[in-house]
Order: C-alpha cells, then structure tokens, then sequence
C-alpha cells in the first residue's frame, strides 16, 4: 500500500462555544498510521476580547470551567480519531487515497474521490444532491461536482457502485 505518507493540516472544531485550533501531523509508515498535535488554542466564544488560550494554559484544571474546556476537546478530538480510524479500517487498496500531492496543495481536479475533496477542501458549506451528479458548494467561488458512482459492467450488463468522483469544477 504506502510505503511512507505524510500530510499535515490545520484543524478547526467548535463545541458548546469554544473553538478550537491545532495542528495535526500524519505519518503512514511499517503498516502504522502516526498522529501528531501541536499548536492547540481554545477561544472561549463568550469572551469579551476572544483571546486566544494555548491548551497548556489549562492543564492545570483550576477552575470547573477549565476541565469542561479539556473536556470538550477531548471529546471533539477521540470523534476526529474515530473517524480516521474508521476510514482507515474500512477503506481497501482500490479504494485508498491517491491525490497526495492535491490533498496538501488545498486543490481539487478531475477524478479525485468525495474523500479526497473533503481532504483538500474540508466539509462544503451545503451539498445538493441529483439524480446523477452531486454538487458540494464552497461559498460563492467554489463548486464542485461529482457523478453518480456508478459504472456500467458490459459483461454482467448492471452497474457497479464505487467512490464517486469529480467530473467538473466550477470556480
């Protein structure tokens, strides 16, 4: 499969009125997957000033407020990790992700996977979904479209389901 992969991204969660920032590193390499965090930042959304609070700041656990922050987090974070796992479990060779280059670039072209995109792109803002393409909007700037997923075995004459793929892009 990789022999060695490595992309970084910067993330971004929000949860009962913090958001949340870091950064994460990930290496594929001997058949493990490697995750490291750095950079984390909380901004309580209630504040005044919107000051941003390095994560360490709340390590020590002084106030009940400051381990609902931890708390929270790490909530958001063991989901993100889940879902990594999750992807990574179920996803066969035919099916992995192919457009490294792409996916660190922030770029989206023809062919690339739903999972690819979102890799590059993060979630659309809103998805419209037809009867043989999808649409994933990105604000006014950015459109993307994918077919159907379906391909057409000649041989069994049905179609084949697969990951559904970009066919245009609108900018």
């Amino acid at each position: 499969m990789f022999e060695d992969v490595k992309f970084h991204t910067s993330n971004f969660m929000i949860r009962f009125g913090v958001a949340f920032f870091f950064s994460t590193a990930f290496r594929v390499a001997d058949k493990h997957v490697y995750v490291n965090q750095t950079d984390l930042k909380a901004i309580p959304q209630i504040s005044i000033t919107k000051k941003e609070i390095g994560m360490e700041k709340y390590a020590e656990l002084k106030k009940t407020s400051d381990k609902a922050i931890v708390d929270e987090f790490n909530v958001l974070n063991n989901d993100l990790m889940q879902e990594i796992c999750d992807f990574i479990g179920s996803n066969t060779p035919e099916s992995m992700i192919t457009n490294w280059d792409n996916i660190v670039s922030k770029r989206v072209t023809e062919g690339m996977t739903m999972t690819e995109t979102k890799l590059a792109l993060g979630p659309p803002q809103s998805e419209v979904e037809g009867n043989t393409e999808t649409q994933w909007i990105y604000g006014l700037s950015l459109i993307v479209y994918f077919d159907d997923g379906k391909d057409y075995n000649q041989a069994t004459k049905t179609f084949v389901k697969r990951d559904k793929k970009v066919t245009r892009i609108l900018r």
